[in-house]
């Protein structure tokens, strides 16, 4: 339509064949360069949505486990959330949870430019730039009853406790149950049933 529209125009106002092929060609290369730029901006929304996803995914994960009491100072301290390597996720988690309680407890999400993992963090989320540090952040993680979450490939198989996957465009959770139990968490059956595999299932 546009293209035809176009055409009309330069022909009405009596150009030659050479100058509305030119014209034409300046507009078919707006026509590309927007359509690019659509698609870029495409991508962008559905790693938006992504981001999203895997929010709603830790905060159920917080939802659905269940800690030692020993590692709260109060009955009423907060549920620490810590996100490493993953800005986006951070944002759209610390929407999510704004003014959300879970079993009466508040929850803060905090992100660290620090390899050292603070004592008062109850989960930790590694995005895709920390694969190679994951080894250590389980090091560290060990010290601690942290349920311990990231999003690449070989973490479960590095003693990680949750992992997100791509299937089919669509946001994928994976278990391993031995690190978890020996952490002392608890991770609700309904979680579960949600997982696409669930390793170490007594």
């Amino acid at each position: 339509m546009r293209r035809g529209s176009t055409e009309t125009q330069f022909e009405g106002a009596g150009l030659s064949a050479r100058p509305m092929a030119a014209a034409f060609r300046f507009v078919l290369r707006i026509c590309v360069a927007a359509a690019v730029c659509l698609g870029s901006v495409g991508r962008a929304e559905s790693d938006m949505n992504v981001s999203k996803v895997k929010a709603l995914y830790i905060y159920n994960l917080v939802r659905y486990c269940e800690w030692p009491t020993s590692v709260f100072a109060r009955t009423n301290s907060s549920i620490e959330l810590l996100v490493v390597g993953a800005d986006r996720i951070a944002a759209d988690l610390k929407a999510m949870v704004a003014g959300k309680t879970v079993q009466g407890r508040n929850i803060e999400v905090v992100t660290s430019q620090s390899k050292t993992l603070p004592s008062s963090v109850h989960l930790i989320f590694l995005g895709e730039s920390e694969k190679s540090a994951a080894k250590e952040w389980l090091s560290e993680a060990e010290q601690h009853p942290v349920l311990t979450v990231a999003e690449h490939e070989g973490f479960l198989s590095s003693g990680g406790m949750v992992s997100f996957h791509m299937d089919e465009g669509k946001v994928k959770l994976s278990v391993n149950l031995k690190p978890t139990r020996a952490a002392g968490l608890i991770l609700s059956s309904r979680l579960l049933t949600v997982a696409t595999e669930v390793r170490g299932r007594e």
